[in-house]
């Protein structure tokens, strides 16, 4: 069985200690480019947009990795955010 995109924003989300709400179009933008950045650095992946799905079933370690690599974009998103909060009140 292929892993679908929901396993990984699974572990995504599983990393953050309050709910947070993400719009899962943001969450598959964020791992496209896990996809890309794991697919240059590591391995290539192939992911079916349409079907939501990898062409075969991930290990653990490469879940967790993408939800790592999507959680870095969450925190830059996160950053620029609280930047712009402070030059409004500063």
């Amino acid at each position: 069985m292929n892993t679908t995109a929901i396993e990984v924003f699974e572990s995504f989300e599983s990393t953050f200690q309050d709910k947070v709400v993400v719009p899962e179009s943001l969450e598959l933008i964020w791992l496209k480019k896990a996809i890309g950045r794991y697919s240059i650095e590591l391995t290539p992946l192939n992911f079916d947009s349409e079907k939501m799905e990898f062409d075969k079933q991930l290990d653990s370690y490469v879940i967790d990795t993408l939800a790592a690599f999507m959680k870095q974009s969450y925190q830059e998103r996160e950053v620029s955010r609280v930047n712009k909060q402070v030059s409004i009140t500063g």
